[in-house]
């Protein structure tokens, strides 16, 4: 990767003006760096991909080349949110709910049949915030047990 990435973008940042502005997006940045492809051989892991950031983090790491497992808690959603993300065979999208243990037991058990139990990249996108006080199924504080 080139040593002015940051700078490359600074000016972008100074006024944002919400979406559609001359930020660039995730995969732009993959393009001006020239890594797609580049992780041809890696495999991928990331959370919260039915909504926003997990969404454009799954497209611009779908232009590395990289194997990718996409979670969500809502499948219909995230399939509806991730639309053409999902075609090409290399993402596979799995259902994890973070507020209950079984499901992160279940989840992780289906991404080690289906990766071979690689893993390269990790990104914890999923979380909650500004959400009543509750519970997980486990008995834990919904942002603590969630986040």
């Amino acid at each position: 990767m080139s040593t002015g990435t940051s700078s490359r973008y600074a000016n972008a940042h100074v006024k944002p003006k919400g979406p559609g502005d001359n930020r660039p997006t995730a995969l732009q940045i993959i393009q001006d760096e020239h890594r797609q492809d580049d992780l041809i051989d890696k495999v991928v892991f990331i959370t919260g991909c039915s909504s926003g950031l997990g969404v454009e983090t799954a497209r611009a790491m779908k232009a590395t080349g990289a194997t990718l497992f996409v979670t969500a808690r809502n499948i219909d959603k995230a399939r509806l949110a991730l639309g053409d993300v999902l075609d090409g065979g290399r993402v596979h999208l799995l259902k994890l709910d973070l507020e209950s243990f079984d499901s992160v037991r279940a989840c992780v058990a289906e991404f080690q049949a289906k990766s071979g139990g690689k893993l390269t990249v990790l990104i914890e996108n999923a979380g909650i915030r500004n959400v009543p006080f509750g519970k997980t199924n486990d008995g834990f504080e919904l942002h603590w047990g969630t986040n």
